[in-house]
């Protein structure tokens, strides 16, 4: 799982470098976020797990966010920082 990751933040490294220079797609972010706040949807679900899965310590805390580009993110706590830990594309029903 620790590739996985490896590999996510190294294609988002990638993908930043290739759209330098290019134009910024121009979204109306107050309205986005108005909507994902009041959609059940979008709202962040905390997880305590009971036992290690993806090699982590039994009652780790993990975080499962749907974004608006359809991926669902498992987020921990590492070093301080938020971490992806897993990410997978989903369908709403």
């Amino acid at each position: 799982m620790h590739k996985a990751a490896a590999t996510l933040e190294q294609a988002a490294a990638m993908m930043r470098e290739k759209q330098k220079g290019k134009p910024i797609l121009r979204l109306d972010e107050k309205e986005l976020l108005r909507v994902m706040n009041e959609d059940e949807l979008f709202r962040p679900r905390l997880e305590i797990s009971d036992n290690g899965f993806f090699d982590l310590p039994q009652s780790t805390r993990v975080i499962f966010i749907n974004t608006p580009i359809l991926f669902r993110l498992m987020l921990v706590k590492a070093k301080g920082q938020l971490k992806i830990l897993w990410a997978d594309p989903f369908v709403i029903d």
